[in-house]
């Protein structure tokens, strides 16, 4: 409001920082919702309750809406979702593609990138998941949980999505 001269903004956080964000649009004024161009929980979950506490809380379902929120968390393995990020969790997109459907989507010549509606989670075929696993974290996020490449695995997806929604013509 008083620094950005009125334009559109984003918010993102991740892991933790994912709560934050689901926690900052949820107490949200209308005003500021409507400068809102994203907001990004990326390692983290968004539940039915949280969706019921925000009428703010609206699930992107493509590339360029605005005035939503994305979401998602990845894994090699269904079996190696962490309930700590992601056990309730009704909100996903791929950000490969930036659908809600199974599609399966490249992100490059070995890797692919699919959601699993079941879980609302990210399925990573392609990616040796030893490539994120840290034994030290392992009772939070098993070998397959690519929780520590969130941001990097989608790094040009996640910056080009953003200037998109911010700056769409």
């Amino acid at each position: 409001k008083y620094l950005n001269g009125g334009r559109k903004f984003v918010l993102a956080g991740f892991s933790q920082g994912g709560k934050g964000v689901v926690e900052l649009v949820k107490a949200m004024s209308d005003d500021d919702f409507n400068q809102m161009a994203a907001a990004y929980v990326i390692g983290y979950r968004i539940t039915q309750q949280d969706m019921a506490q925000s009428p703010h809380l609206v699930l992107a379902t493509g590339g360029t809406d605005r005035g939503v929120t994305v979401c998602y968390n990845s894994v090699t393995d269904l079996s190696a979702l962490s309930p700590v990020v992601s056990q309730g969790n009704v909100a996903v997109i791929n950000p490969v593609n930036w659908a809600t459907d199974e599609r399966v989507a490249p992100l490059n010549d070995t890797v692919s990138v699919r959601i699993d509606s079941g879980t609302k989670a990210l399925l990573v075929t392609g990616l040796d998941p030893e490539t994120a696993y840290e034994p030290s974290l392992s009772s939070l996020f098993k070998k397959g949980n690519l929780h520590l490449l969130e941001l990097t695995l989608y790094r040009e997806q996640l910056t080009e999505n953003v200037k998109e929604r911010l700056y769409p013509d």
